[in-house]
Order: C-alpha cells, then sequence, then structure tokens
C-alpha cells in the first residue's frame, strides 16, 4: 500500500473528549478524583462531629473537585474550535514514511520518529507528537480505513508507543 489518503474536520464535541481524555489520564485528573473523594468523605465523616457547616462545606468542596475540570474542559474546548486552524478541514495521508497534514495552505510531515504515540479511543484516533498534542482524527472520517491505517502505524511503530484497542 503506497499511502491512505482522507479528510476529517473537528468539532466541539471531539475535542472535549480528548481535553477529557488528557486530562484524567495526567496527574490533573488523579488529583481532582483524590480531592473529590477526600472532601466528601471528610464531610461524611464529620456530621455530628464538627459543629456549623464544615461537614457541609466540606461535602461541597468535594463535589466542586470532581465537576470543575469538565466544565473548564467544556469551556476550554468550545473555545478553542473558534480557532481557524481547529475549525478547518484537515488532509492526511499516511504513509510508511510517516503522517503528512496540511490544513489550508498551511503543511506539515511527520516521520514516524517524531510520533510520541498513538492511542485509539472509542471515537477518535489520536497521533501524538508529544506528551499533550495530538492531531485528533473522528473515528467517523476514517471508517472503512481504519485497519490499513492500524496496519501501517503497527509495521512502523515500536509496540510501546501504540495503545490501539480498535
Amino acid at each position: 500500500m503506497d499511502e491512505i489518503k482522507f479528510k476529517s474536520k473537528l468539532t466541539e464535541q471531539d475535542l472535549f473528549n480528548f481535553y477529557l481524555y488528557n486530562a484524567y489520564t495526567s496527574s490533573q485528573g488523579v488529583i481532582s478524583i483524590v480531592f473529590g473523594i477526600i472532601g466528601i468523605a471528610a464531610g461524611i465523616f464529620t456530621i455530628g462531629k464538627l459543629e456549623g457547616i464544615y461537614p457541609i462545606a466540606y461535602i461541597i468542596l468535594g463535589i466542586l473537585f470532581f465537576f470543575y475540570l469538565p466544565f473548564a474542559l467544556k469551556f476550554r474546548a468550545k473555545n478553542s474550535i473558534k480557532n481557524e486552524i481547529l475549525s478547518s478541514e484537515m488532509e492526511y495521508t499516511v504513509t510508511n514514511k510517516g503522517v503528512h497534514i496540511k490544513v489550508n495552505e498551511e503543511e506539515a510531515d511527520m516521520t514516524w520518529d517524531l510520533v510520541y504515540k498513538v492511542v485509539t479511543k472509542k471515537d477518535l484516533l489520536l497521533v501524538y507528537s508529544n506528551m499533550k498534542s495530538a492531531y485528533i482524527i473522528p473515528r467517523q472520517f476514517i471508517t472503512g480505513k481504519e485497519d490499513d491505517i492500524i496496519k501501517v502505524f503497527r509495521e512502523n511503530l515500536p509496540e510501546h508507543r501504540l495503545k490501539i484497542k480498535w
């Protein structure tokens, strides 16, 4: 196979899903979950032991830790999709040399040695160039080509850089 070509366009929901995945697989997400649990547990265990609104305040604080991050990421996705590059159609070409990307008049090549990792989520293919930045490809745009694309990734990247579940 010489090359696999496809086009994609991101939605606000695609960006939100990417941001959620990045946040909850990093220390930021783990910390928000841990502090949420601690806050709620502290509130429950101090009911009847502390006077005033302290137990309720702990519970509210715990709930805030759980819900702040998703709301902040939703807001970030809503603002990010207004960016001309992110809202434009992207053209991809996957070959044995790497991934070629074209957005509007801009073009870039990411050779296989520059690919940090490849991750598949339920509706997304993520091709990372570093720990936090990735090309986000909604699965709907590669329907019927997934196996061929994954095959090229497997042929050109070491297994430790692949988190493929499709």
